[in-house]
């Protein structure tokens, strides 16, 4: 699977972002290898549903014209973030290199 979205943080940095292989994971995903999805980035399961929430509350508002509160309460969004944050630090420990999103060439 050669294709990917270049993250901009990492060619900059040379560090994983917490959204490093995101679209190859994906992709995976798509392909019904789930686990080949969760080597390339684990916290694709919390972005999907973030993601599930954020564009039924946008059909929503076009179909109904009214805005619905996201049923994810806010305390579990910042759980999210500090996942998310934590995620990306511990991705770029070589004690932790087993989170860095896999690289099969292509």
């Amino acid at each position: 699977m050669g294709f990917g979205i270049p993250c901009i943080f990492h060619e900059i940095t040379g560090y994983y972002c917490p959204g490093c292989g995101i679209t190859r994971s994906l992709i995976s995903i798509l392909h019904l290898d789930f686990y080949q999805a969760l080597r390339y980035n684990a916290l694709t399961p919390m972005f999907l549903i973030i993601a599930y929430f954020y564009i039924k509350g946008e059909i929503n508002f076009y179909l109904k014209g009214k805005i619905e509160k996201i049923p994810i309460r806010n305390e579990i969004l910042i759980v999210f973030l500090v996942i998310a944050i934590a995620y990306g630090v511990l991705r770029n420990i070589p004690a932790f290199d087993y989170l860095a999103p896999t690289y099969l060439g292509g």
